[in-house]
């Protein structure tokens, strides 16, 4: 089984979470906090957990990445929420590892969108690969499949950020 447990927990993935937490009615509440805990109790992955991204700098550049084919950034949720973090981490790796593998992002092309900016000028230079998740051919597919909280707006979103990535991006 190359997705069971025997196989993927030697993957190692470094984990941090800065969400300082919010208080709402009343209730403090951190949702990072939360990730984290739900992530120690899975043993389906070699999570490393740190406590800064700094951290997990230190983490990957411990390994040999003449091991690895792809640095992929992937997650529960989409990883272009974070792009800053990504550029950041990214920039360095390629200042310190001169033989990086090819950097891919697994996205669902939301990140226009999320963070009320384009950021695909961002990925030039830095990332090699997209992957994007159409997962539909129509708006309305797209929608019955993915629910998006933007409805429509989030499949324009989507075709909108592939088209200018394509610009940026190998």
């Amino acid at each position: 089984d190359p997705y069971g447990p025997d196989s993927t927990s030697n993957i190692r993935v470094a984990v941090t979470s800065e969400d300082e937490g919010y208080e709402l009615l009343g209730l403090k509440l951190n949702i990072g906090s939360m990730v984290l805990d739900g992530l120690k109790s899975n043993h389906q992955m070699g999570w490393d957990f740190v406590d800064s991204r700094e951290e997990a700098l230190e983490d990957l550049l411990a390994r040999d990445f003449t091991r690895y084919r792809e640095l992929v950034f992937c997650g529960f949720g989409e990883p272009m929420f974070r792009t800053d973090d990504i550029c950041w981490l990214v920039d360095a790796l390629k200042q310190a590892v001169p033989a990086l593998p090819p950097v891919r992002i697994n996205t669902n092309g939301h990140a226009n969108l999320i963070l009320g900016r384009d950021v695909t000028p961002d990925l030039k230079g830095r990332i090699d690969v997209l992957s994007i998740s159409l997962n539909g051919s129509t708006a309305e597919e797209y929608c019955a499949v993915t629910h998006p909280r933007d409805g429509e707006a989030a499949w324009q979103a989507m075709l909108d950020f592939t088209r200018r990535a394509a610009g940026y991006v190998p």
